[in-house]
């Protein structure tokens, strides 16, 4: 009989290290869903209602996936997470009036963000805002950012430079009032970004080393491609990429007291309503050539087509 009771609490023992060990890999992933509870352990079978509640219950690292449609609520990321809407039908986010979809204020995490819709609807401030200190690593692959009265993406950490990099992906930013990117203090890489019918379409300011390949940048109210440098010196690389049908300036290198660098190959540059290539104040624009010829499309623009400030061999 002593036996008998000591192997019930032996495998009573086992079940509670088992049960306790799923959960544990549990947290690892999460799971939304529109009908989903956040009081929910936030698993596939109990899936939280928002990407706030969830994150709360995924360990550093881990990921959070959306089951189904819904509107997921804004969310602060305080840890390295990827947040995935999945490849079904449309997983979003729409702020509060005056909020931001995602805020990253955390310093040295490594954040992706996948298969996900902000949207602003006239009312939200900014898209995607990071304003940590130095060390965030972001990840927008396959996101659509539109109609915030702010910027679409804010991504300026207060320190860092290189330590700091925005990679984006098959990305669409939209109708953002304020402006569609705006990259300070960080490296960064966009590779088929639209960026289009925004107060300005990217730009590149203090400190930041931003390369653009496979692009669009137009239709916006202002410029479509601009590095300024002013407290710390900007440089931007744009190569296979369109800017046309702005309301000023197609491609914009603007020093404002420290040097300012944008290189140009295989860009069109059509139809603006200010100067096609510009530059102010001494910041440099510099074409690529090949046997001695530029490799650029430009004409058209109301405001004169410009001219690169110098030419670079193309290796």
């Amino acid at each position: 009989m002593r036996k008998f009771h000591s192997s019930i609490k032996a495998t009573g023992f086992i079940l509670v290290v088992l049960t306790a060990a799923s959960f544990a890999q549990a947290q690892t992933r999460t799971w939304v869903s529109g009908v989903g509870d956040d009081a929910n352990p936030c698993s596939r079978t109990a899936p939280c209602k928002t990407f706030a509640g969830a994150i709360s219950k995924t360990a550093s690292g881990g990921e959070i996936d959306a089951l189904d449609p819904g509107g997921f609520g804004a969310v602060n990321i305080t840890k390295s997470i990827t947040i995935d809407g999945g490849g079904g039908p449309v997983a979003s986010i729409l702020p509060g009036v005056g909020a931001s979809a995602v805020n990253i204020s955390t310093a040295n995490i490594n954040v992706t963000l996948r298969n996900i819709e902000l949207a602003g609807v006239t009312t939200g401030a900014t898209g995607v805002s990071v304003s940590a200190a130095s060390g965030v690593v972001l990840h927008l692959e396959n996101v659509a950012i539109s109609s915030f009265t702010g910027l679409g993406v804010d991504f300026e950490p207060t320190a860092g430079g290189t330590a700091n990099q925005l990679f984006m992906i098959n990305t669409t930013v939209r109708n953002n009032a304020g402006g569609g990117i705006l990259i300070a203090n960080a490296s960064a890489l966009l590779d088929n970004v639209r960026s289009d019918f925004n107060g300005y379409g990217v730009k590149a300011i203090d400190g930041a080393r931003v390369s653009v390949r496979d692009s669009d940048a137009s239709g916006n109210t202002n410029i479509g491609f601009v590095a300024k440098g002013t407290a710390a010196s900007a440089e931007m690389n744009i190569a296979d990429s369109t800017s046309s049908n702005n309301g000023s300036n197609g491609i914009h290198s603007a020093s404002a007291g420290q040097p300012t660098i944008v290189r140009v190959s295989n860009v069109t540059v059509t139809n603006n309503a200010g100067i096609g290539l510009a530059n102010s104040g001494g910041g440099q624009l510099l074409s690529f050539s090949q046997g001695g010829q530029g490799t650029n499309n430009v004409a058209g623009n109301t405001g004169g087509d410009g001219a690169p400030t110098g030419t670079l061999p193309r290796q």
